[in-house]
């Protein structure tokens, strides 16, 4: 069965994971600020190795396309672009909003709560990457597309979408952002690492050529 290896640079972590249809096999988050670039060939290499795995097992990487830190995302895309291409496989591009937003929208469909997921990642200077999702039975429902938001656009944005019965719930890999530590919002951890997310989304995004794969930057990398 083909193995599929995830990559995701574009939270100033370096998260991997290897999965097939039926199982995930392992997964990790190492935290390497910008060390990506430096770290990601042989940290995938000593990856693989300790599960047993060898690259020419692998049958399709997913990567995340952005938004996130500038560098991280396209390191990680043109990596894993390049080693799909050496391989003559397919690449899964999974928006890094989405994975950050997984995990929950998987918990709350277990237990039937369905509240919209609005997925947030800190973009410096007073401003955030955010995006709402909405559960369904398989996926997700795009309330609000992956978007950069300025000051409390994002937050004004929330409070239009959600109410006192159905309020949005937030989640965020970091919480460090004003903006949300001044909002009324409480705000939730990723429920699982961004890999083992990636493991699930890459089986339900359309994959394309590793020359077709293009990143997610939202805004000028100034």
């Amino acid at each position: 069965m083909p193995l599929t290896l995830a990559i995701d640079c574009a939270l100033r972590q370096l998260n991997l994971s290897l999965s097939d249809d039926l199982r995930l096999y392992g997964d990790i988050s190492l935290h390497v600020d910008v060390r990506q670039s430096e770290l990601l060939p042989s940290v995938v290499e000593g990856f693989l190795s300790s599960l047993g795995v060898k690259l020419p097992d692998i049958g399709l990487i997913a990567v995340t396309t952005g938004p996130g830190y500038y560098t991280g995302v396209r390191v990680g895309l043109s990596y894993a672009s390049t080693l799909a291409w050496s391989l003559g496989i397919r690449i899964a591009p999974v928006p890094t909003l989405y994975a950050v937003a997984f995990g929950l929208l998987d918990v709350m469909r277990a237990l039937e709560i369905n509240h919209p997921v609005a997925p947030v990642i800190d973009a410096g200077k007073n401003s955030l990457y955010g995006a709402v999702y909405g559960i369904e039975s398989s996926g997700c429902e795009i309330i609000c597309e992956p978007s950069f938001f300025v000051d409390y656009d994002f937050i004004t944005l929330l409070g239009s979408i959600g109410g006192e019965t159905r309020p949005v719930m937030v989640t965020s890999c970091d919480t460090s952002n004003d903006i949300l530590k001044k909002s009324a919002y409480r705000i939730a951890h990723t429920v699982s690492s961004i890999g083992r997310s990636m493991a699930s989304i890459s089986k339900l995004v359309v994959t394309v050529a590793p020359e077709e794969a293009r990143a997610s930057y939202l805004r000028s990398p100034a």
